[in-house]
């Protein structure tokens, strides 16, 4: 792969807390309580304010973490976790833990390392003292939702005197009465202050060498339509397959996690919460983005979870996004994620999630070569929106399908992303596995089995 030096900057608190993740679903809710507004800008700036003081008393601004070395803490109250990626600021470490203390002090934690360490003001500790009520907390019900195609986990640490923690919270919540209370945690804690902490941090692992060879590439879009560099390999020997046999039998619609459980099959999306792992590749890799709902990036990592670097597809995610209104309706987002090739072609498909008429741009896998960053192909639209497609020795297995639309299964040449074959379904397809020699497609009601055969 590529290597560059990352330029790494500080992310604003609201874009990083919690996980990548995610299944599909609104998160307004949660946005919502995040939001920008005249009181939250005011109390922030105050915030900010009062770091600046402290650092001022504690004479001029140098590394924090020596700062707080030797410092006289009292015991944790609540903590906050930081951690995850944001579309243009990746950085390699995520268990920072942000702790508030009864007697007012606020520090950054990192391994059992304090970071630094600031006061809050009293009204700042009353505030967040009232709004974090173990008892009506822990009664709240914190069902998330289960649908979300990228979110974020919220949580609350209490530290109790045994030395346990208990955790209130769970992965995007919907519960309006605990999304306020954790909101007024965030709008009283100085996050420009936290920032500049875990950028020293970063800088200090950088200094380190433990993210010199990281990357983050930004992926050039080469147009609508069709589209195979000049440079493509192209393999007429290639092995290919289409079917000889198929199967087909009625399913019952939501019970998809029963047919992948029963199959054998693990649950392909890149947008769970703890990541996905790509088998034959040995990496983690998370989705993420300025826009946690329509995900822009892949961020890579080791089975050992050190970060390796990031692919930026913004300028696939964001050409020519339709509006309505003049907003933006229904952006496109990553779907399946396939690294063949000892590493050295990574294959993405992205699409929206609704009718072609609103932006046929829509629904296509794209080719990136690792070494140079530089696509490969991509191929015609409206050929893949399932939750992931299938590589099957040069063959990609792909399909697309909507209310009202023709619902297709396509085999791509794995070289040039062209169509090799088709046939239709009965329903859009959601999930798509091979597995010794045959090919497992669910669709919304439906579920086929294809015996493949070399070409």
């Amino acid at each position: 792969m590529k290597r560059i030096k990352l330029a790494l900057i500080g992310i604003a608190m609201a874009l990083v807390l919690g996980g990548c993740n995610e299944d599909s679903s609104s998160s307004s809710s949660t946005d919502a309580s995040f939001s920008s507004n005249d009181s939250s800008e005011s109390q922030s700036d105050e915030l900010n304010s009062s770091s600046e003081a402290e650092e001022s008393k504690n004479g001029e601004k140098g590394d924090m973490r020596a700062q707080a070395q030797g410092a006289n803490i009292t015991d944790k109250f609540i903590g906050i976790d930081f951690g995850g990626a944001s579309y243009g600021d990746v950085y390699d470490c995520r268990d920072v833990l942000v702790a508030i203390h009864y007697d007012h002090t606020i520090t950054v934690e990192y391994e059992d390392e304090i970071l630094g360490i600031t006061t809050l003001s009293k009204e700042q500790y009353m505030n967040i003292e009232k709004a974090a009520d173990y008892d009506l907390l822990k009664n709240l019900d914190l069902k998330g939702d289960g649908d979300v195609c990228d979110g974020s986990s919220y949580y609350i640490n209490f530290f109790n005197q045994d030395g346990s923690v208990s955790k209130i919270g769970c992965y995007e919540p919907t519960n309006e009465e605990f999304l306020d209370r954790y909101s007024t945690i965030i709008q009283n804690i100085p996050t420009a202050w936290i920032n500049e902490v875990r950028d020293q941090l970063i800088d200090r692992q950088m200094q380190d060498g433990g993210n010199l060879d990281a990357f983050y590439e930004v992926i050039e879009n080469p147009g609508k339509g069709y589209y195979i560099s000049p440079d493509a390999s192209i393999n007429n020997e290639g092995e290919y397959y289409w079917y000889q046999d198929k199967t087909s039998s009625k399913n019952n619609i939501i019970d998809e996690e029963e047919w992948l459980s029963n199959n054998g099959f693990a649950d392909c999306r890149v947008q769970t919460q703890e990541g996905y792992f790509l088998e034959d590749s040995g990496y983690y890799i998370f989705r993420g983005g300025a826009e946690k709902y329509y995900p822009e990036v892949l961020e890579f990592n080791t089975e050992e979870m050190d970060y390796v670097g990031t692919v930026d597809l913004s300028k696939f995610i964001n050409a020519d996004i339709a509006t309505i209104d003049g907003w933006p309706f229904c952006p496109r987002g990553i779907k399946g994620v396939k690294l063949e090739d000892d590493g050295k072609t990574l294959y993405v498909s992205i699409s929206h999630n609704t009718y072609a008429s609103f932006n046929s741009e829509n629904a296509y896998i794209v080719a990136i070569d690792m070494d140079t960053m530089q696509v490969i192909w991509k191929s015609e639209n409206l050929v893949s929106n399932a939750h992931n497609f299938a590589i099957v020795g040069d063959t990609i297995f792909c399909g697309y399908g909507f209310t009202d639309e023709d619902d297709y299964l396509y085999a791509l040449n794995r070289f040039t992303g062209e169509v090799m074959d088709k046939v239709k379904l009965k329903t859009g397809p959601s999930f798509i596995y091979e597995k010794e020699g045959t090919l497992y497609v669910r669709t919304y009601d439906t579920d086929y089995e294809f015996t493949l055969v070399k070409k």
